[in-house]
């Protein structure tokens, strides 16, 4: 396929460019099943698994962006995805899939909290939807980071950064701005050592 309403992934496969209907419902639907910071699990699953608007390698390199930035991961998710699919109307409408479900919602299960908060199956059912929540993050992280865990350099910073953030409690932030340009140096010097040619004697 070719033509304006054609594009391709990084590894060749050919899709058709989505309508701005289409971006608003997927990520509506993102956000309608998706509880506690689950997210970007169910980002991966509609985007790479069942629409197949993008590649892993393209969904990490965006959500890798996506927390880097300032504001919201899941909103700077939306953002990058929509405007790389449809340009500006996709990234709006992607916005805006993503947050109107949400606030029509919320709006309706705050004022449901508010009344119900002191109830103990209420606290027991939040504290199951937050554990299951957990369990789909670290799935995402496995699927993701499959390829790169079998690279020493790549699972030398994974280590470290668990360690940093989940054990020592360091704050993210510095963890990221310190761990971040280390491992993005690395990774380029050992390319570039796979690329450069070799000297003959």
């Amino acid at each position: 396929m070719s033509g304006p309403e054609a594009d391709k992934t990084t590894d060749g496969t050919v899709f058709s460019s989505p309508s701005t209907a289409a971006i608003f419902i997927c990520f509506a639907k993102m956000t309608l099943v998706s509880f506690g910071g689950g997210l970007t699990a169910w980002s991966r699953q509609i985007l790479v698994m069942e629409k197949r608007w993008l590649s892993d390698d393209e969904f990490l390199e965006i959500l890798s962006l996506s927390q880097t930035l300032p504001g919201s991961i899941n909103a700077n998710l939306a953002v990058i995805v929509g405007r790389k699919l449809k340009g500006m109307t996709g990234a709006v409408s992607a916005i805006l899939g993503l947050t109107l479900p949400a606030m029509i919602i919320l709006a309706v299960l705050v004022s449901l909290y508010i009344c119900y908060s002191s109830n103990f199956a209420v606290d027991k059912a939040l504290d199951g939807v937050t554990c299951a929540c957990a369990g789909l993050s670290a799935a995402t992280a496995c699927h993701l980071g499959r390829k790169h865990f079998k690279k020493p350099v790549s699972l030398f910073f994974v280590i470290v950064a668990v360690l940093l953030v989940g054990v020592f409690r360091f704050s993210l932030i510095p963890v990221l701005l310190s761990l971040g340009p280390l491992s993005a140096l690395c990774v380029w010097l050992t390319g570039m050592r796979k690329t450069s040619p070799e000297k003959t004697p």
